[in-house]
């Protein structure tokens, strides 16, 4: 296409409109000529290097000289028809030149003096208008067609019928009426640039209304599995399609598996017979590929962390999570399923139909977590919690919480150590089968361990509402009091959230408000503030301020602080005494042993009568009953055993604990109640470096000046 000679830019300068001009014409800026013709409106044209001027309208149907000069620019010559002529190839005038009127241009321009009057010397061919896209139908209804045959042509776009500019591109014809327009649909292809319309399969053309298309005769399926024939009557004039004819679009289609010759004749016959089209028959099916089953793990445990546990009532604990899965030594864990191949298919055209192989699954051991000798099951060789990362399955005998244990955690529960770096916010629960580290704090929480608990930052608590605040009283008020809150600490431990217990050692900065029991010794480093503390060791505040205020304190093995109880005389009662529910076992204990001594004298009564003798000459369903009772009897000697160790064992805690002594290597202030084996002492007025314990001999508790400091405290795990 030749470049546009003349453009109008909008600019606001000559300058501006000359750089915009010279890139959109695609010339050099001295190349053009810059006329100012309006309000920042410039006509930017292109110089001719022979001086020629030419003008191309803008619908590029026209080519006029505008002037020649008397001298060419060029060679100072004066202009010729040959000149003309190579001024309008660099304009780009190609097409539809008007050589006489070129020719009496250059005898003028030659016979002195130029030419400076308008003179069109090349006209464009317009585009002729056609009717409907101007198709012309080449085929009939129900016409057989082969592949490639020529249906349609479209005249619309036929070079008779295509406009040419000057500058010789092409304009597609004019067209007029597209309601006539036919619609050309199901394989029907554009060759020749979309001057002939053909059928891309063999078939039948079916025109309706103004849509035609192409019905197959033979047909496969997109997959392969089918091959399809679709049988129309013939077309006015024409013959019935013969069975050799068919057999030949079968091959063209290269249908050779599964072929069932028999339905072809019969659709055949059916149409000959009928008159009626049979489209869409199957003559063949292929085998379908069976793609394989990709391989899978198969998780013995739940690996799933929930959203939380949904309760009877419907509503959801968003603190249950699962976060921790815990697992026993020797636990399988998962077992790898291998991938199963797939089972190519069959085509209809013979070909194999290739199957997706099922894809396989990693998953390796890691930490203390063994393969097997089916070399697909892991096995856990250490109690822990299960961690998965990147494919990899470990079991961890440690498990670490970087942060704290709220909404984001939910409860845990770990079957190793537990360490938290944060705090175990209120409500919620951390527990462990071993040791629990707490780095921060713990709120109105349940902590729990199998083995020792150290928490850094202190126990902080809401506790009882009545707890603390209650002055000295008399000894008889102290007495029921301490009676009334023993039986107030166990529903305490079911009511309230908040809860320490370790079958170890419970370590923390401080507590306030806090219920801490111990299977072991409680170390306090600072103080206790209105606490409830259980220990079946001692409890000790001996590091820091040492100090115990408020609430209460039991101990079986004894008692060591700095100080005891406050200046205001805040209530603080101190018991020496194993755990009540061991006084509850003995209980339970005599109860049994008493059941199981009657159960025993009875059939001793029996074997005195002689009704257990002579086992030989009974029936054989009494002598059933009397073996049965026999092993009654062995079963009750056992238990009464049983029962007397359990009983002897408990008997010697509450004979130690006798002996264990409340020390205070401070101060001990007014408002301190103690108990010892029963016995009571108020605490009357402030003392210093005491100890005190329960006298055999005087049947009381007496004190003793404290001579030495406390012990060193034992380093904690």
């Amino acid at each position: 296409m030749a470049k546009k000679r003349r453009i109008i830019i909008m600019a606001a300068s000559k300058m501006a409109a000359t750089a915009d001009a010279a890139r959109k014409m695609g010339v050099g800026p001295e190349q053009l000529e810059i006329t100012l013709i309006g309000k920042g409106q410039y006509a930017c044209e292109l110089r001719s290097r022979t001086g020629i001027s030419i003008d191309i309208s803008d619908d590029e149907m026209e080519a006029a000289i505008l002037a020649i000069p008397p001298r060419l620019a060029t060679t100072g010559k004066p202009p010729g028809r040959d000149d003309v002529r190579e001024a309008l190839k660099d304009a780009g005038v190609v097409f539809g030149v008007d050589e006489a009127a070129v020719k009496a241009l250059g005898e003028r321009a030659k016979a002195g003096g130029g030419v400076h009057d308008r003179v069109v010397v090349a006209h464009g061919k317009p585009p002729r208008r056609v009717l409907g896209g101007g198709v012309e139908l080449l085929v009939a209804h129900l016409k057989r067609v082969v592949k490639g045959t020529t249906l349609a042509r479209r005249e619309a776009f036929a070079d008779e019928n295509a406009g040419t500019t000057v500058t010789g591109e092409k304009l597609p014809p004019i067209v007029e009426d597209a309601t006539k327009e036919i619609n050309f649909t199901d394989h029907v292809e554009k060759a020749d640039r979309g001057v002939r319309l053909v059928a891309d399969i063999s078939g039948t053309v079916v025109l309706e209304g103004a849509v035609c298309r192409v019905v197959p005769l033979v047909e496969v399926s997109a997959d392969g599995q089918e091959a399809r024939l679709s049988i129309l009557p013939p077309a006015p004039g024409d013959r019935m399609i013969t069975l050799p004819e068919v057999e030949e679009f079968l091959a063209e289609q290269a249908v050779s598996y599964a072929l069932d010759m028999e339905v072809v004749k019969a659709t055949l016959a059916e149409v000959g017979s009928s008159g009626q089209s049979r489209l869409g028959v199957v003559v063949a099916r292929g085998v379908p590929p069976v793609d394989g089953v990709d391989g899978r793990l198969e998780y013995y445990i739940d690996i799933t962390e929930k959203v939380g546990l949904e309760l009877d009532d419907g509503s959801i604990d968003y603190r249950e999570r699962n976060t921790i899965r815990n697992v026993k030594a020797g636990e399988s864990l998962v077992r790898r399923h291998p991938p199963q191949p797939g089972k190519p298919g069959r085509a209809v055209t013979g070909g194999h139909l290739p199957a997706r192989d099922g894809q396989d699954v990693s998953l390796r051991p890691g930490d203390n977590v063994e393969l097997l000798e089916d070399g697909q099951t892991l096995r856990a060789r250490i109690d822990g919690c299960v961690v998965l990362e990147e494919n990899v399955l470990s079991v961890q005998d440690l498990y670490e919480v970087r942060g704290d244990v709220d909404y984001n955690t939910g409860n845990l529960d770990c079957n190793g150590i537990l360490r938290v770096y944060g705090t175990v916010r209120s409500s919620f629960a951390a527990r462990a089968r071993s040791h629990v580290e707490v780095l921060g704090s713990v709120e109105d929480a349940r902590v729990e361990s199998g083995a020792d608990i150290r928490i850094t930052g202190g126990i902080l608590m809401k506790g009882r509402e009545e707890a603390g605040g209650a002055a000295a009283g008399g000894a008889t008020t102290a007495t029921r009091r301490v009676q009334k809150r023993e039986a107030e600490v166990e529903a305490d431990e079911v009511a309230n959230k908040g809860l320490v217990t370790a079958r170890g050692s419970v370590h923390a900065a401080f507590a306030t408000n806090a219920m801490v029991n111990a299977d072991e010794d409680i170390w306090i480093k600072n103080e206790a503030m209105n606490c409830n503390l259980s220990a079946n060791g001692k409890v000790m505040a001996i590091e820091g301020k040492g100090a115990v205020i408020g609430g209460r304190v039991r101990a079986s093995q004894g008692v060591e602080v700095r100080q005891l109880g406050s200046e205001a005389g805040i209530r603080t009662d101190v018991i020496i005494d194993v755990d009540p529910a061991l006084r509850r076992q003995l209980k339970g204990i005599d109860e049994d042993f008493a059941k199981n001594t009657e159960e025993i004298e009875k059939i001793n009564k029996m074997v005195k009568a002689g009704l257990l003798k002579n086992t030989d000459d009974i029936s054989p369903k009494k002598k059933e009953a009397v073996v049965k009772l026999l092993k009654y009897y062995k079963g009750l000697k056992q238990a009464q055993d049983d029962l007397m160790g359990r009983r002897a064992t408990i008997e010697e805690m509450v004979q130690k604990s006798k002996k264990a002594k409340v020390t205070v290597y401070g101060i001990i202030f007014p408002g301190v109640f103690l108990r010892i084996h029963d016995k009571q002492y108020k605490v009357d007025k402030e003392a210093k470096d005491y100890q005190f314990h329960w006298s055999e001999t005087d049947d009381q508790i007496i004190r003793t000046p404290v001579l030495k400091g406390p012990a060193e405290k034992p380093r904690a795990p």
